[in-house]
């Protein structure tokens, strides 16, 4: 650390004369945290513990449980159409992608749950850029889906009418693995340009145990991603 950031942080967080490390409320010592994560405000909101630790303590058990929950049942699900294979029709084809995308989602939060334990994110920079990209794609990948699958329920429910021209179209198994693919292309084409290119970042939000884009900064890099 240069002499210019150990001054930077000297400042926000004070010195202890009489102990040669800086240990936070929490009973964390900063020399062990990636302190560049960090937002000045996130830095103080953190030392001076206006975030009570039984809130940290409630939202470990809270995603502990969502993890397990969802990890089980989307297990279950992907299971059953690779059991059965008459369930592959191709509606449900974007019903296996919206349980992928929930799947790794539940792989993804394990770290969450870490970091509510330990009272902050704990996995440095890159741990973030992981994070926060993987659940920002899973998690427009889900919505999207979830879109393509209300389009095709009212294509199926306006079949029934009088409709010549929707009357004739069906979806196919191509078709809808085109539009996943489709789909998983332009989530990607989101939520890459923090990593590839600079624009915007992933930082710490909320509470301070989960990453998301820096939606807080006004700059150009942010407003270009956004």
């Amino acid at each position: 650390m240069t002499s210019a950031n150990s001054s930077s942080v000297s400042t926000w967080f004070g010195d202890d004369d009489n102990n040669n490390r800086n240990e936070t409320s929490l009973g964390i010592d900063w020399d062990d945290w990636d302190l560049d994560l960090w937002t000045p405000e996130q830095r103080q909101l953190l030392e001076l513990g206006r975030i009570p630790r039984h809130v940290y303590i409630v939202l470990g058990v809270l995603l502990t449980l969502i993890v397990l929950f969802g990890f089980t049942a989307n297990s279950t699900i992907l299971y059953v159409f690779s059991r059965f294979k008459r369930l592959r029709t191709p509606a449900n084809v974007f019903i296996i992608n919206l349980t992928i995308c929930d799947f790794f989602a539940c792989c993804l939060h394990p770290l969450a749950v870490y970091s509510s334990f330990r009272g902050r994110w704990s996995f440095g920079q890159t741990g973030c850029n992981l994070y926060g990209m993987g659940v920002a794609f899973f998690g427009l990948n889900s919505i999207v889906t979830l879109s393509a699958i209300a389009c095709e329920r009212y294509i199926v429910i306006t079949s029934s009418s009088c409709r010549p021209v929707v009357a004739k179209w069906r979806i196919t198994r191509r078709q809808a693995q085109k539009a996943c693919a489709g789909i998983w292309l332009n989530c990607a084409a989101l939520v890459t340009p923090p990593w590839l290119l600079g624009w915007s970042t992933y930082q710490p939000e909320g509470v301070l145990v989960t990453c998301s884009w820096d939606y807080t900064s006004r700059n150009l890099s942010n407003r270009l991603n956004r």
